[in-house]
Order: structure tokens, then sequence, then C-alpha cells
């Protein structure tokens, strides 16, 4: 007969052989889980849990049984067999550390698979089925941050005809003036025309030349940095991976054929999700006024339009839907309509609205008015 100290250490020796079971199992079913493709993972979670229960149960069982066995009949193998479940007991713990370091990386698995797989649709649907619950800003800036891998660099861009550059000969003195006239930190710098630029002079390069060296002996060319070109089609998630791993604030956007389009900054980029951002050099002039207000017929459609407003706003703001190719802003879709430069006075009409050039800079669009009365 064993002793009972003997009995207990076997019967602790058969727990051990128990949790072993149970880890070797929650293995097993982790790394199913972990490279199965269901979105389902609570599902398989609950099912792991299920079977290390069941494992256990039989197991103890089993031990329970074949215990009076080990006990009256192999009891000269005790020692060998504490030993082995001694060793078998030691491997089971990188393998409950391996279980646990899959479990974790299920998590993350299981999260970034989701968040992959969410479209801007979903995003959408989601909050019109929440409805007013939310705030209105904190909604269009979610959506913003969606759609920054559907979003291109020529939808958010300056264009090239409101881009602030300077000749790469241009005196230190009058480059510091027309960066305090133009509110702009970072200006690019061409040689000869503006397709070809040479770099970018910032603010704080031309004052710390200023202050070491003076006006006089201080060359333009000496302060540039290199300009970082980007096309138009560049997404603005790609952006913001760009200026990140660069480490500089505004890019030159280029077209198909390599001339200059426009420039695009991170102050930008985050408009384009945080709505517009204001500072001590921006002239208050809002993008769209509703004149309707002011007239007291709410049976009209009346406002006054910046050209630069996107046809998404357009459509937004007239219930329209804008049909053709090759521009992106309204006063792109006047051009189009026109089919020559524009002149103030203009009219022209399209999809039940009339829309009236206001007002031009050169060969530009500046202001346009839309109207529509109510049938």
């Amino acid at each position: 007969m064993k002793s009972s100290d003997e009995k207990i250490n076997l019967a602790l020796e058969g727990l051990r052989i128990l949790a072993f079971g149970s880890i070797a199992c929650s293995y097993i079913t982790a790394s199913w889980i972990v490279f199965d493709s269901t979105d389902q993972v609570w599902v398989w979670l609950l099912i792991a849990s299920i079977l290390n229960f069941i494992v256990i149960l039989i197991l103890r069982s089993i031990s329970i049984r074949i215990a009076p066995l080990v006990f009256n009949r192999i009891g000269k193998f005790n020692s060998i067999l504490i030993k082995l479940v001694s060793l078998i007991s030691f491997v089971s713990v990188p393998i409950d550390v391996i279980s646990h370091s899959l479990i974790g990386m299920l998590k993350v698995f299981s999260k970034s698979q989701n968040l992959d797989n969410i479209s801007p649709s979903e995003i959408d649907s989601f909050f019109e089925l929440e409805g007013e619950s939310l705030d209105e800003r904190e909604v269009k800036m979610i959506q913003a941050v969606v759609r920054q891998d559907k979003t291109v660099v020529r939808e958010i861009m300056v264009p090239r005809v409101d881009v602030t550059a300077v000749e790469i000969n241009t005196p230190i003195v009058e480059l510091a003036d027309i960066m305090l006239e133009s509110g702009h930190s970072k200006i690019p710098v061409f040689t000869d025309e503006l397709d070809q630029i040479s770099g970018v002079a910032y603010s704080m390069d031309l004052i710390g030349a200023l202050k070491a060296q003076g006006s006089e002996s201080v060359k333009l060319d000496s302060l540039l940095r290199a300009p970082l070109l980007i096309p138009e089609s560049k997404t603005l998630e790609g952006l913001l991976r760009e200026f990140q791993n660069k480490r500089v604030q505004l890019a030159i956007v280029v077209d198909e054929y390599g001339g200059v389009s426009g420039v695009v900054t991170i102050e930008d980029l985050l408009e384009e999700i945080v709505g517009e951002i204001e500072d001590e050099f921006d002239i208050d002039e809002p993008e769209i006024v509703n004149l309707s207000d002011y007239t007291n017929k709410d049976d009209h459609l009346d406002l006054l339009i910046d050209a630069r407003v996107s046809i998404d706003q357009l459509e937004e703001l007239t219930g329209i839907i804008v049909e053709g190719e090759g521009f992106d802003t309204l006063g792109g879709l006047v051009l189009d309509l026109l089919g020559r430069m524009p002149n103030k006075g203009d009219i022209v009409e399209y999809n039940g609205i009339t829309i009236h050039v206001i007002s031009t800079s050169g060969r530009r669009l500046k202001r346009l008015r839309v109207n529509r009365v109510s049938s």
C-alpha cells in the first residue's frame, strides 16, 4: 500500500496533467481562432471555454477511476511516473505563455481586420441610424477620417493661380515683406517660371540668416530646402504619411505632365478633417452666404458662393446631381458650361439652377450667385 503522502503527491501530479490538457486544448483552439477568417470571434472564444471545461471534466473523471489502479498495480513505477509528469508540467509552462500570446494576437488581429473592412458607406449608414444622438461636427470629422484613402490631393490643394511664390533672384528683404503681407511662413521659390521649383523658403531660416549675416550678405538660394513633390492623385492618407516621414509641412502638387498645379500644406490636410482653421491672416469672407435670409423669400434658393466651393458641396446645397469630368469646383463647372473664359455678368443654367458670375480676378472666377425659384 502507498502512504498517504505518496497518494497526495500522485493526486497533485494528476491535477498537473489536467492543467496541461486544458492548456493544450486552449493552445489548439486559440490557433484555430487566429487563423480562422470569421468575424464572430466571441463565438469561438465561447466554444473554447466550453471545450476546456469538458476536457477538465473528462480528464478528472479518468484520473479518479485510474487512480486506484495506479495505487495497486504500478507502484514500482511511481518514481518514474512522477518524474515524467513533472517534466510534462515543466514543458507546459512555455505552452501556457504561447497560448496567452496567441490570445493577445487574436485581439489585435480581429480589431485590425474589422477596421480594415469598414467602408465609408457603412459609416454613413451607422450615423443615419443614430440620428440626432451624435454631434454633427464629430460626425463630419469621423467621415473625413474614413475617407482619407479615397480623397485625393487635387480636391484640397491651393490651385496654381492662388499660389504665392517668388523668383530665386528675389532680394531677401522683399521676400520678408511678401511673407508678412501674405501670412505664409513657407513660400515656394522658382527659377524663371513656376514649373521650375528650386526649393522652399522658410521664415525661420530667413530670420536666422538675417540675424547672423544681415540682409546684404544673405542669398535666397542659400536658404532653400528641397521641395516635396507629389502627384495630384495622391490620397490624403498617403500625403499625411509623406509629411510624417519627410518632416515637412508643405508639398508642391504636380500634374501628369510635370507642371505645378498647386501646393498643399499640413493645415489644408487638417482643415479637411476638422473644418476651417482661421488665423490672424485669414480674411473673414464666408464661402457661402444664404441671400434668402436677407430677402425673406424662403421658397427661393439664393446663394452667394465662392467659385472654389467643391461640387460635393454644391450638390448638398442645391440637391442637384452634377455630371461630367475634368472639374472639381463650382468655378470649374461654370467654365465647362461657358466653353470660354468667364466675364462678369455671364449667366449659365444647369439642372434647374441659374448661376451668375458676380466677380472675377483676371481669368479667374471669384464669386458666383446661384439661385432657383421653387415651383
